[in-house]
């Protein structure tokens, strides 16, 4: 049977080709990811789309009832661009009460990729950090006053965005795209790094990345997957993504 261990029900923004394949490459044996795709307004694949929150909501509503359907033990919503809008129009707690939302639906805990960035950051206790993402810079930056306000300490003290357009396009990015980023974002007083956006392939890298730059780097699908696992009550160390799956 697959899924002894654990079962995660993956939600992903539909256009969205990178993030379960990156959890299914990392996944421990014996956990097994299901994956559904979550259909939103706006023009599909495009960076731009202006989300409603019914929009969020009912999409988000239909894909977890979906993934809860498969006896999944938790429910990932792994996306970045899409909630960090919401959450800038309603406030920082938007995220935890979506989550809260989710969980009186479909009676399962719940995570997202938001929150389980923040949690990393605060494991690996790193207060000065590189702000990485594959987007336009005006939707990068979304992320810097959810992580400061969420993580009190953490100061974002570089950004660095590679101006895509579309999410489709995100997804074609070699992996290699992520490190050189990172790269450029580094700054000497920064003590970590993350890389923002579930559509941008970045497992391949980090551990290389890590030893460059002599950091520990953050990724969303990894952050996310970690903060799954643990919440899972699975503490496996997994090598190859980077200090935070090896180390917690």
């Amino acid at each position: 049977m697959y899924g002894w261990r654990a079962r995660i029900g993956l939600l992903v923004p539909a256009s969205n080709t990178v993030a379960e394949v990156e959890f299914h490459r990392m996944v421990p044996e014996g956990v097994s990811v299901h994956t559904a795709r979550v259909m939103m307004g706006g023009s599909v694949g495009s960076t731009e789309q202006r989300f409603t929150e019914q929009d969020v909501n009912e999409a988000l509503d239909r894909a977890a009832e979906a993934v809860a359907s498969t006896d999944a033990n938790i429910v990932v919503w792994g996306a970045t661009t899409p909630h960090m809008r919401m959450v800038l129009k309603k406030g920082i707690d938007y995220e935890d009460e979506l989550v809260k939302r989710i969980e009186s639906l479909t009676k399962i805990p719940v995570i997202t990729g938001g929150l389980s960035e923040v949690e990393a950051l605060k494991k690996l206790e790193l207060k000065k950090i590189a702000l990485v993402g594959p987007q336009k810079e005006q939707v990068t930056k979304m992320v810097k006053p959810f992580i400061e306000g969420k993580a009190p300490g953490v100061e974002v003290v570089s950004v660095k965005a590679l101006q895509t357009e579309s999410i489709a396009e995100i997804t074609r990015l070699e992996p290699y795209v992520a490190y050189i980023l990172a790269k450029e974002a580094d700054k000497p007083e920064t003590d970590g790094v993350l890389i923002t956006c579930t559509a941008l392939r970045t497992i391949e890298v980090i551990d290389t990345l890590e030893r460059d730059v002599g950091k520990p780097v953050v990724t969303s699908n990894q952050a996310t997957l970690w903060a799954a696992l643990r919440k899972l009550g699975i503490h496996d160390q997994i090598s190859g993504y980077g200090k935070l799956l090896r180390e917690h």
